[in-house]
C-alpha cells in the first residue's frame, strides 16, 4: 500500500515556458469511492516565467497636448527588468500603436 501521508510529486518531463493544469484525486481499493479531483484554480507555469503585466494603469495630469499616465509594476517573474515601453492610440484610429517618447514628470 501507498502511505495516505505521501502528499507531493514532482511532475517531470515539461516543456519551458510552457502553462499546465494540475489535478490530484485520492484513489481508493473499492474505486466508488475515489475521491473528486482537486485542481490548480490557473494555469501554473515552468520557468522562465515571463512578468506579470503591469498594474493599476492611473490617468494623472491631463494638459492641452499630454496625459501622464503612472502605473505599478507587476510581479517580475523571472525577467530581469530592462525598461518600459509605453505605446498609445487614437480611439478613432485604429491602425497601429504609437510608440511614446517618455520623460520624467515635469
Amino acid at each position: 500500500h501507498s502511505v495516505r501521508t505521501d502528499t507531493e510529486c514532482t511532475v517531470t518531463g515539461l516543456l519551458t515556458h510552457h502553462y499546465y493544469h494540475v489535478r490530484v484525486r485520492q484513489l481508493c481499493l473499492q474505486p466508488e469511492l475515489n475521491s473528486l479531483p482537486a485542481i490548480t484554480p490557473s494555469p501554473v507555469g515552468t520557468r522562465p516565467l515571463p512578468a506579470d503585466p503591469p498594474l493599476l494603469l492611473t490617468v494623472g495630469d491631463i494638459k492641452k497636448d499630454s496625459i501622464l499616465f503612472s502605473w505599478v509594476p507587476g510581479n517580475p517573474g523571472d525577467c530581469v527588468f530592462s525598461s518600459w515601453i509605453v505605446q498609445w492610440q487614437s480611439h478613432l484610429d485604429e491602425t497601429g500603436w504609437m510608440y511614446a517618447n517618455c520623460s520624467a514628470s515635469e
